[in-house]
């Protein structure tokens, strides 16, 4: 083709150098973007005629090699929304929704997209959006405050993941059952016989200890349950049975008891209709036991004669002469009541359960192995109370914040310390990621023929990697890279041109010949 073919073959290599310039200007503008993957050229050659004898230069030919599949340097991040994908080729599952309706997002023709840029925090509406634009899909739970996700991930149960302003603002609280009480019950005290009232035990209270607990009934409101407890004396030898609870009858030996003989909640209006519901009495409990095993009548006249107090089936504490517990040293106090209380309330409130059955749990007792833990009785004339555990109660909950773990929950933190985990994250991978069609430089849209069919995985499992919370993955443009291949592409242009201008100037010496 000569001088003239060489024309063609220069401009070739401009408009090929120059489109690499134009990467590499793409590369460099976005090497801060989170979770940009960059564009590298890709040259072939092509020939028109090329013989043993004979070659006619061709050109070169350029097209865009993505570099989607290799991951960027891991930084961290004081986003707790934001994470990066390591040790793996997944991706995080995002879109845009096709509208936005009363803050509401509709995701029904949304098309999937694939993303590193996990910079992802909580928008106005709720939702977790990344610095794309694109929205977080998760696996949700399928009842409300279980945390039941799936256990196998699935593309088609993909949903925006948002901190609904109408459902996770708030955690409902939860009703104590069972509260761990640590105490050394007075053993200088004397023991007295129960009698009626039990606040006068024949005319003294040096028998007996008040204490008070804290707990949270069935709407989560911190209610005060007031204890008292009395030392009465332990005489015969024969077992009581199921006959009414008189002190000072047959239980077998010579232990001290501590017997619970008042429960009351200071400050609740006992009226008909009250909501402190005794049913009427403790005779309605029919029998229980004691902490020894015993069977015993609930017959308390007091109970009846006053709605504020009420006994337990399992009413007494039993120590060893060296203090430690003996016997089973749980109390159960129920029923207990229907709150919030308000007597002149002619139903139930709504949310509201009865009765309520709270478990005092005072310690393990002593074996022949192993001594008691928990409540004891040594020397004193006052009940210390080292530690007081509401082990199931709880207040309500305002949200305080989301973020997302290494296992790809998304993680409701709430202020009564209580936390949910409505959204799982799946990690998405490709067969050949680097075939995937780029939406932006940091999003990608499926190619099945190309890429391959979207298989979804959990953080951890297979080649998906593992999400690292708190952090965030930056581009993979490597700065000195990219300068290098830059000086080389702009001296091939100016080489290039130096073709042209070459071969202008022996044209220019051809036409000169007619002279």
């Amino acid at each position: 083709m000569g001088v003239g073919g060489a024309f063609n073959t220069a401009l070739g290599g401009l408009a090929a150098y120059g489109n690499q310039v134009g990467y590499i200007s793409d590369n460099l503008a976005n090497v801060s973007t989170p979770g940009f993957k960059r564009v590298d050229a890709d040259f072939q050659s092509y020939v028109t005629l090329s013989t043993p004898t004979t070659h006619s230069q061709g050109g070169v030919n350029i097209s865009p090699t993505y570099r989607t599949s290799l991951p960027g340097q891991v930084s961290s991040s004081v986003n707790p929304t934001s994470f990066s994908i390591a040790e793996g080729e997944g991706f995080a599952p995002v879109t845009v929704p096709t509208s936005i309706v009363g803050g509401v997002a509709n995701f029904g023709n949304s098309l999937p997209h694939y993303t590193r840029a996990c910079d992802f925090s909580v928008d106005t509406n709720g939702y977790l959006v990344n610095s794309a634009g694109q929205y977080l899909e998760g696996v949700k739970e399928q009842n409300t405050y279980k945390s039941d996700v799936p256990g196998t991930p699935s593309l088609g149960n993909l949903v925006g993941v948002r901190v609904d302003p109408t459902v996770y603002k708030s955690i409902p609280g939860t009703s104590s059952t069972t509260i761990d009480y640590n105490a050394n019950f007075p053993a200088g005290v004397t023991a007295v016989a129960y009698a009626n009232p039990p606040l006068a035990v024949n005319g003294t209270a040096s028998a007996q200890a008040t204490t008070q607990v804290q707990f949270f009934d069935s709407l989560g409101n911190s209610q005060t349950l007031q204890l008292t407890f009395q030392k009465v004396p332990v005489t015969a030898t024969a077992p009581q049975s199921a006959t009414a609870l008189t002190p000072g009858t047959a239980l077998g030996d010579t232990t001290s008891q501590w017997q619970l003989v008042q429960a009351i909640i200071p400050g609740i209006p006992t009226a008909a209709g009250s909501y402190l519901d005794v049913l009427a009495g403790i005779t309605q409990l029919a029998t229980g036991t004691d902490s020894r095993g015993n069977n015993v009548a609930l017959s308390d006249p007091q109970a009846v004669a006053d709605a504020t107090a009420f006994i337990a089936p399992n009413t007494s504490l039993y120590f060893t002469a060296q203090g430690a517990l003996n016997g089973d040293a749980t109390l159960n106090i129920a029923p207990l009541l229907k709150l919030p209380v308000d007597w002149s309330l002619a139903t139930t409130p709504t949310g509201v359960t009865s009765p309520q059955k709270l478990t005092m749990q005072y310690g393990a007792i002593a074996t022949a192995t192993a001594p008691a833990t928990g409540s004891t009785q040594y020397a004193g004339s006052n009940l210390e109370i080292r530690s007081v555990v509401d082990t199931t109660g709880q207040a309500p909950g305002a949200f305080q914040k989301a973020s997302i773990d290494d296992s790809g929950y998304v993680v409701f933190s709430y202020s009564n310390g209580e936390q949910l985990k409505p959204y799982r994250i799946p990690l998405v991978t490709f067969s050949n990621a680097n075939k995937l069609d780029r939406v932006t430089g940091a999003v990608f849209a499926g190619n099945d023929t190309l890429a391959g069919k979207p298989v979804a995985r959990w953080s951890g499992e297979g080649d998906s990697g593992k999400i690292v919370p708190s952090s965030l993955e930056a581009s993979n443009v490597d700065i000195a890279d990219e300068l290098t291949k830059m000086i080389v592409a702009q001296r091939a242009y100016s080489s290039n041109g130096k073709v042209i201008t070459t071969a202008d100037e022996m044209i220019q010496e051809a036409l000169g010949l007619k002279r």
